[in-house]
């Protein structure tokens, strides 16, 4: 289901969230045009702003780290179970 996984210290130092690095190679590895489809899944304000900065939608995750609650992290969804996902990526268009 992941065309790639991208870790924390994958491109080296100074390319943490919120730099949208890690979120441009993983669609540079997918060959671009799958920015199209792209969405990004976090559950941090480094999360958010790091999609907001490659310009790719998010949906934020209630249930995980949350440093503050998920409806405030400025994602486009919200979901509460892993269950909802699918649905809220169709949703984001």
């Amino acid at each position: 289901r992941f065309y790639t996984v991208i870790g924390g210290d994958a491109l080296g130092p100074g390319k943490a969230k919120p730099a949208p690095d890690r979120l441009n190679e993983m669609i540079a590895r997918a060959g671009g045009a799958a920015s199209a489809r792209a969405a990004f899944v976090g559950d941090t304000t480094y999360d958010t702003l790091a999609a907001k900065a490659a310009g790719l939608p998010c949906v934020a995750v209630s249930f995980g780290f949350n440093d503050v609650p998920a409806h405030e992290l400025g994602a486009n969804s919200v979901i509460d179970h892993f269950d909802a996902l699918v649905p809220a990526l169709l949703g984001l268009g």
